[in-house]
């Protein structure tokens, strides 16, 4: 949701210093004996119930000591990541806000974070293209060739209203037949949810009708 660039502002002492002075929507309070880090969310109106996931070079971590024990003259930047549009990429570990952190150095291995219980991730790759007719473009369509795709609508970026509800459009396929639709999706909790529904396909009636 935005990025901090610490080589714009003065040199700092420590990555407390930099949370609670330039990272935004990022709060740093010390209760009962510990540092409670918390991401605000502004769909919630509020922070979220526990501490964000942490990345570091790549390298996701929970351990926030770690984290606050970095030179910040090693760091290059900081991102925050709090929406439910950019947090539903990291999954269930992501569902309290992510903090990613770039260092100058690029020198961590997973084996330089103690007790660092997180699986690592093999990597994300771009939602893959699938082909949808566009029939409301007038162009010239050979009705010789019947549209028989098995797959005919994918979309992995849908957003819902505030009331859990969102409006899709799309073409059927020419053949006749039943459809079997999944939908799955991901709470702003980061809780998952599953829903399966079928309809029919049914045979354009022609002709007109008499009295």
């Amino acid at each position: 949701d935005h990025i901090i660039r610490l080589d714009r502002y003065n040199p700092f002492n420590s990555m407390e210093e930099v949370f609670k002075e330039v990272v935004t929507h990022v709060s740093l309070k010390y209760k009962k004996g510990e540092n409670k880090i918390r991401i605000y969310s502004s769909e919630r109106m509020k922070d979220f119930d526990d501490q964000p996931l942490f990345f570091i070079d790549g390298i996701s971590t929970f351990n926030k000591s770690f984290v606050l024990n970095l030179a910040p003259s090693d760091i290059e930047s900081v991102k925050v990541f709090r929406s439910s549009r950019n947090i539903r990429q990291f999954g269930f570990l992501g569902k309290n806000g992510v903090v990613a952190l770039s260092t100058k150095s690029k020198t961590l291995s997973p084996t330089s974070i103690p007790n660092n219980n997180v699986i690592e991730f093999q990597g994300f790759h771009n939602p893959r293209e699938f082909y949808v007719p566009k029939y409301a473009v007038p162009v010239k369509i050979d009705k010789s060739k019947p549209d028989l795709r098995s797959l005919i609508y994918w979309n992995p970026m849908i957003t819902t209203d505030i009331h859990g509800k969102a409006s899709l459009l799309f073409y059927n396929t020419d053949n006749i037949t039943t459809i079997d639709s999944k939908i799955e999706g991901m709470s702003l909790e980061g809780i998952p949810g599953v829903a399966n529904h079928k309809y029919k396909i049914l045979p354009l009636l022609t002709g007109a009708l008499n009295d």
